[in-house]
């Protein structure tokens, strides 16, 4: 579930599955149907001028991580992040934006804790299960939390899963705290 202000989301909850973005765009253009109405026709919804809002953000904190795969162990530590207990596994979110949106940087909030951690931006077919990761970035091999920028430029379709994930925590190595969305919503004018 999403608390929604103007310009900031805060997710609650995990992620336990992909959400599909919904579709948003611009009604389509009416027509009379030959039944000799007076009202004038809607002008074409691709004559609509199309544009993007102020920058807004989605803040994920390490609960609305969830892992990927089967028997995965996994608790929240240290301060507020989420890791592994035991094996490896890739731990995602899902993202619940429009179609329409444009990601405009993706920031991945993780302990490295000696090994570094390999994260994604990803989108999801859902009807013929194809992963494609759209940017992806590695954080260093340090011992202290950082903050792992993607830079994205990348605006969501319709009938696609997305989600930031490939978040590899192995037990006693990464710890997770978050990820931060930056974006624009599209508008139409």
């Amino acid at each position: 579930m999403l608390l929604q202000t103007r310009n900031v989301f805060i997710a609650a909850g995990i992620a336990a599955a992909l959400l599909t973005a919904a579709g948003t765009g611009p009604a389509a253009a009416a027509q009379n149907e030959g039944k000799g109405s007076g009202a004038p026709l809607v002008e074409p919804a691709a004559k609509e001028k199309v544009t993007y809002g102020k920058k807004q953000i989605l803040q994920l904190t390490a609960v609305d991580f969830a892992p990927v795969g089967t028997g995965a162990d996994y608790k929240y530590c240290g301060d507020g992040g989420v890791c592994a207990t035991a094996g490896s596994e890739y731990f995602n979110t899902g993202l619940r934006l429009p179609a329409g949106t444009r990601i405009l940087k993706v920031i991945v909030y993780v302990n490295p804790n000696g090994s570094p951690v390999d994260v994604s931006f990803t989108s999801y077919k859902p009807t013929v299960p194809t992963y494609q990761i759209i940017k992806e970035a590695s954080s260093t091999a340090g011992t202290a939390v950082e903050a792992v920028p993607i830079k994205v430029g990348h605006v969501l379709r319709k009938g696609w899963n997305y989600r930031v994930d490939n978040i590899r925590l192995s037990a006693g190595q990464a710890t997770l705290y978050g990820a931060k969305v930056v974006y624009r919503e599209r508008e139409t004018n």
